[in-house]
């Protein structure tokens, strides 16, 4: 006697949900994926701006400002005088902070936009006080998520996930 079972498994939801990730990641989809990465994009500058405001009060590792630019400047605040490069950082400076879609993500990059102060762009001085020179200290400004922010990536990507499939009956 033999005993046999068919399953039958109903891949047209599995069908519709890969091409949405596909759609989103790779080309002009704005479903639960998109939607997600643009939201990627306004978290890590939040990281970055927030990151950049307790660094320049001292509560990170950059170098501290040399005696004589303290006097210069009347304050012990680093890398912020009309406060336009730390404004750079924020998500709704749309001056500078340029978002892209690209296939498989989104980049972020800061373009020129004048500085107030310098005859240099913004994105210049970012560069400079980013690497350094021989008289300007590094103080990193662009730097990897830490786990706190992964952590909170991870769970927007993990939700549009779930929305997805559910919008797929899957």
């Amino acid at each position: 006697m033999d005993i046999q079972i068919k399953v039958t498994v109903k891949i047209q939801g599995l069908d519709r949900y890969i091409a949405q990730i596909h759609r989103d990641l790779y080309g002009s989809g704005q479903g639960p994926i998109r939607q997600a990465l643009d939201s990627w994009a306004n978290m890590y500058l939040h990281f970055l701006y927030n990151r950049f405001r307790a660094y320049s009060l001292g509560g990170g590792n950059w170098a501290t400002l040399a005696p004589a630019t303290v006097r210069r400047k009347y304050s012990f605040v680093i890398l912020v005088d009309s406060s336009t490069l730390q404004k750079s950082l924020h998500p709704r400076s749309h001056r500078t902070a340029q978002r892209e879609q690209i296939p498989g993500g989104i980049r972020i990059r800061w373009e020129g936009g004048p500085h107030p102060n310098s005859k240099r762009s913004i994105s210049e001085l970012m560069v400079i006080h980013h690497f350094g020179t021989s008289h300007v200290p590094a103080r990193t400004i662009i730097v990897n998520p830490d786990s706190a922010l992964h952590a909170r990536l991870q769970k927007k990507v993990n939700t549009a996930l779930q929305r997805l499939s559910q919008d797929n009956d899957l």
